[in-house]
């Protein structure tokens, strides 16, 4: 438990960061998604924007990567259901 704790660093104070809420985001998707029948694109696509912008200043590569696609993903589907 020990291990575990220092990996998510939960023996520190909790700092709210940015990429927690795009976190919430995603969960709010992912739970309207399974059990309704909402469209919920654009709360993907805003996640999506959230987690571009606050990925930019971590300066890596493989996040700006897997962002911009999600993003380009979301922008698709959200003209689609247009």
């Amino acid at each position: 438990m020990k291990k575990l704790k220092k990996f998510f660093e939960l023996n520190e104070p909790y700092e709210f960061d940015p990429t927690d809420l795009t976190a919430i985001i995603f969960l709010v998707c992912s739970v309207l998604g399974i059990f309704t029948t909402v469209n919920i694109t654009p709360l993907f696509l805003m996640g999506s924007i959230v987690a571009t912008v606050f990925c930019l200043p971590c300066r890596r590569i493989n996040l700006l990567v897997l962002n911009g696609s999600l993003l380009a993903l979301n922008i698709v589907n959200f003209i689609k259901m247009f």
